[in-house]
């Protein structure tokens, strides 16, 4: 449990940065630009803590499976 709140808190710091940087770079006149960028990272965050890192680790597994054949 504490790895997945890790991966999630690491998510948001990461991903904010990450919504700030594409408003920066998109240069769109967004109304509620703090807005875009919460949504982003809680979304992404939550991507990240539910599929990728889940994913990422049964494919490891898989691996290590297939290469200690």
């Amino acid at each position: 449990m504490k790895e997945k709140a890790g991966h999630f808190v690491g998510g948001l710091v990461l991903y904010g940065l990450g919504g700030y940087l594409i408003i920066l770079a998109t240069d769109k006149d967004i109304a509620n630009k703090w807005q875009f960028i919460v949504f982003w990272a809680v979304s992404m965050a939550l991507v990240d803590v539910f599929l990728i890192t889940p994913l990422r680790k049964k494919l490891a597994a898989k691996k290590a499976a297939k290469q200690q054949q």
